[in-house]
C-alpha cells in the first residue's frame, strides 16, 4: 500500500491511500498495524527521519527501510531506529558489489544482505514470530523457499514438508549471530 499526497504519482495499477504519512490515521487506513515493514521514500531527509522515528515509536517491532538523499544523513537515520537506509552513493556502489559478485547472497544497503540458509530443525513448524528470530539474532525472516527455490506465500510457520531454506536478511554480524544459535555453526 503505497502512502502519497499527489496521487497521480502512483501508477494506475497499484493501491494508493491519499494522504500526508505523518496523520496517523492515514497510517492505520494503510494497514499500519498489519504491515511487517515500511519504506519511508520522500525527498526530504528531515521528514524521513522524522517518519522513522514515529513509525518506529507506534510499531517497534516493524521493520523500518528509509531512504537518505544526502549520504550525512544515514547515521541519524539508522539513530532514529531505520532498520535499514536507502541511499544514492550506497544503491549505486551495491549495485556495482551485485553485478560483479559471484555469490549467492545480494547486498541489499549498506551493511545489509539478503542470503539464504538451510531451514533450521529447531524451527520446523514453529511460528518465527514467537521464536524472536530478529530479537536473539538480528536478522529478519523474510522469505522461505521450498526445494525448488520456489518462494513460499507465508513465513508466518514454516515447516520442513514445504520449505528448506530460509532467506535472511541482516549484517554479518546476525548471520553469525543466527548460524550459532539455529545451526550450531561457530
Amino acid at each position: 500500500m503505497i502512502v502519497e499526497q499527489v496521487p497521480s504519482r502512483v501508477p494506475d495499477h497499484l493501491h494508493c491511500i491519499e494522504g500526508d504519512a505523518a496523520d496517523l490515521e492515514v497510517l492505520e487506513n494503510a494497514g499500519l498495524h498489519e504491515a511487517s515493514g515500511v519504506v519511508i521514500t520522500s525527498h526530504d531527509d528531515d521528514l524521513n527521519v522524522y517518519l522513522t522515528l514515529y513509525c518506529h515509536r507506534l510499531r517497534p517491532e516493524l521493520q523500518v527501510i528509509s531512504r537518505a538523499s544526502s549520504e550525512d544523513n544515514v547515521a541519524t537515520l539508522y539513530r532514529a531506529g531505520a532498520d535499514g537506509v536507502l541511499s544514492y552513493a550506497a544503491i549505486g556502489a551495491t549495485a556495482m558489489w551485485n553485478q560483479l559478485g559471484h555469490s549467492h547472497r545480494v547486498v541489499i544497503a549498506e551493511g545489509n544482505e539478503l542470503f539464504t540458509v538451510p531451514l533450521p530443525p529447531t524451527l520446523d513448524g514453529v511460528t518465527l514470530r514467537d521464536a524472536k528470530v530478529l530479537a536473539t539474532t538480528g536478522c529478519h525472516v523474510v522469505g522461505a523457499l521450498d526445494a525448488k527455490n520456489h518462494l513460499l506465500p507465508t513465513t508466518e510457520r514454516v515447516s520442513a514438508d514445504a520449505a528448506s531454506t530460509l532467506l535472511l536478511l541482516g549484517d554479518r554480524h546476525a548471520e553469525r549471530a543466527f548460524r550459532r544459535k539455529y545451526l550450531n555453526q561457530r
